[in-house]
C-alpha cells in the first residue's frame, strides 16, 4: 500500500518560463496571440473555467450513469489542462516578487501565504458542511458552481488590475513561431543555470534537499499515526488542523521578523527547529506528543517560507525573474507533515525528476522501514542547515 502512495502521488512538472517566451508584449486586447503577464494568467483561468461550466451543465442535466461518465471525462480533461497551463506559474510568480521592495519581501510573501491558506483550511469544512445538509448530488453542483465563479472572478481581475513590472516591450509573436520559441525557452534553462551566482545555486540545492525530502516522507505522516501510533482518521485530521491553523497564524509575525532580522539568520533558526520534530515524531505515544512536535513544526515552517521566498527574490534581476522562477519556483520551503508542496507554482521544473523519485521511493523506504523515512529527511534538513551556514549568503545589495 505504501508504494502505491508514492506512485499516485507523484506530480506532475512544470514547465519553463512562458513569461520569458512571451516577454513583454502588448495586451491580449490589441493583438491576437501577444501576451503580457496578465493576460497569460486570465488565458489559464479561462481554460479551467470553461472546464468547470461543461460539467455543472452536461453533469449536471444527464441521467445518473451519463452524468457521472461526463464528469469522470470532465475531470480527466481538467487535470490535463491544468499541466499544460503550468506556464502561467513563472508570470504570476515574478509580477508578485517584482512588486515587493526589498525592504518588506518578508512581509508580504508571508502575507500572500498566510490569506490563501486560511481559505484552504476553511474551505473543506464548507464543503462537508453542504454535502451533509444538501447530499452530495445537489452539493457538488453548487461546489462546482462556485469554483466557476471563483475562477471567472479571478480571470476578471487579473485582466482588469495586474500590470506589467518592467516597461520593456518586444516584438508580436505569431502562432506560428511558437514552436520555434518553445524549443528555444527549454535551451535557454541551461542558459539560466550557468549563470545563477554561487550563493543563489546553494538555495536552489537547499530547496531541491526540501522538496526531495517532502516528497518522500510527506505522505507518510498519517499513514505512520494511524497504522503505529495508533490515532482515528478524525484524530489525524485534527492534528494536520492545528498545524495549519498555528502555521497561517504566525505566518504574518514571521513574515515581519524576516524583514528586521535577516532572511539567512531567519533559515538557519528555522531549519534548526525543524530537526527535533523530524527526528523524534516515530518516538511518540500519542495524541499530545505528536501535537506538542507539529506545534514546534508549524513554527518552523512560518519562518522558512518568507524567508526563503524572499532571499530568492533578492538574488534574481528584475528582466530574469520569470526565467529563473521557472527553473526555481517560488522558494516555498517548508517541512509538510501532509501531501502536497511538491507540484504547483512552489516546484521549478529543475526539480521535477527529483521530487517524482522522492514520491516514488518513499513508499518503497516505508515498507522496508518507516523509521528510516524520517531519519533520511532529518539528515537532508541537516545538510541543508550545514549548506545555509557555510556557504549560504544574502546579497550585498537585494535586487529590485
Amino acid at each position: 500500500m505504501a508504494t502505491i502512495v508514492g506512485w499516485v502521488l507523484r506530480p506532475g512538472g512544470s514547465a519553463p518560463s512562458f513569461r520569458d517566451v512571451f516577454r513583454r508584449t502588448a495586451d491580449l486586447s490589441e493583438k491576437p496571440f501577444e501576451s503580457t503577464a496578465t493576460g497569460v494568467l486570465s488565458i489559464a483561468y479561462a481554460v479551467v473555467f470553461f472546464i468547470s461550466l461543461g460539467i455543472i451543465v452536461f453533469g449536471g442535466s444527464a441521467g445518473t450513469s451519463a452524468a457521472v461518465g461526463i464528469i469522470t471525462i470532465g475531470n480527466a480533461l481538467f487535470v490535463f489542462i491544468a499541466g499544460l497551463i503550468v506556464f502561467h506559474f513563472p508570470a504570476q510568480s515574478a509580477v508578485m516578487a517584482d512588486s515587493l521592495p526589498p525592504q518588506q519581501r518578508g512581509l508580504g510573501f508571508a502575507i500572500y501565504t498566510a490569506i490563501p491558506g486560511a481559505v484552504a483550511v476553511i474551505a473543506p469544512f464548507f464543503g462537508g458542511f453542504l454535502i451533509d445538509q444538501l447530499g452530495t448530488d445537489t452539493a457538488m453542483r453548487y461546489l462546482y458552481t462556485i469554483l466557476l465563479i471563483a475562477y471567472v472572478a479571478s480571470a476578471t481581475i487579473q485582466l482588469k488590475f495586474l500590470r506589467e513590472t518592467v516597461q520593456e516591450r518586444a516584438n508580436s509573436i505569431q502562432l506560428s513561431q511558437l514552436k520555434t520559441l518553445l524549443v528555444q525557452a527549454y535551451q535557454s534553462a541551461f542558459e539560466t543555470i550557468k549563470w545563477m551566482p554561487t550563493s543563489l545555486r546553494i538555495l536552489a540545492v537547499i530547496i531541491a534537499l526540501s522538496f526531495t525530502a517532502n516528497a518522500m516522507a510527506g505522505p507518510f505522516w498519517v499513514v505512520y499515526g494511524t497504522e503505529v501510533i495508533g490515532f482515528t482518521a478524525s484524530e489525524g485530521g485534527l492534528l494536520i488542523l492545528f498545524h495549519s491553523m498555528i502555521r497561517i497564524a504566525l505566518t504574518i509575525p514571521a513574515g515581519w521578523v524576516v524583514d528586521r532580522v535577516g532572511k539567512r539568520r531567519t533559515l538557519i533558526g528555522a531549519f534548526l527547529l525543524t530537526l527535533p520534530p523530524v527526528l523524534l515524531f516515530t518516538q511518540t505515544q500519542g495524541f499530545m506528543d505528536v501535537l506538542l512536535l507539529l506545534i514546534m513544526l508549524a513554527t518552523a515552517n512560518a519562518f522558512l517560507v518568507p524567508a526563503c521566498s524572499s532571499l530568492l527574490t533578492d538574488h534574481i534581476p528584475r528582466e530574469l525573474r520569470g526565467r529563473v522562477m521557472g527553473a526555481l519556483g517560488r522558494g516555498v520551503l517548508m517541512v509538510s507533515p501532509v501531501p502536497g508542496g511538491t507540484g504547483g507554482p512552489s516546484v521549478g521544473y529543475i526539480f521535477a525528476v527529483p521530487v517524482i523519485l522522492g514520491l516514488i521511493i518513499g513508499g518503497y523506504v516505508y515498507n522496508y522501514s518507516a523509521s528510516a523515512l524520517w531519519l533520511i529527511q532529518c539528515a537532508f534538513l541537516l545538510a541543508s542547515l550545514c549548506l545555509s551556514i557555510l556557504f549560504l549568503r544574502e546579497p550585498q545589495q537585494a535586487e529590485t
